[in-house]
């Protein structure tokens, strides 16, 4: 499996190994290099989130559905202009 790296550094991570990882958006994930320099790639653990975050994340328990539904409307706004 081959995946370019962007001006930034980034990679996807192709689909079979995103299954083979059994990772999803939002997971993390770690890296570690061997003596023979090969990169193995791990699922990492969850992390904790902090209290403050936690309570930032109640303030706005709506966000992420206000974020779709601007994006749907924006996805329906482009069409109408085909």
């Amino acid at each position: 499996m081959a995946t370019r790296i962007t001006t930034k550094g980034q990679v996807t991570l192709p689909k079979k190994a995103r299954e083979a990882l059994q990772v999803c958006p939002g997971d993390c994930v770690e890296f570690s290099i061997d003596e023979s320099g090969s990169v193995i790639v791990y699922k990492a653990p969850p992390t904790p989130v902090s209290a403050s975050l936690r309570r930032e994340r109640l303030a706005q328990p709506h966000a992420e559905a206000l974020r779709r539904q601007r994006a749907a409307e924006f996805e329906e706004l482009l069409r109408e202009l085909d």
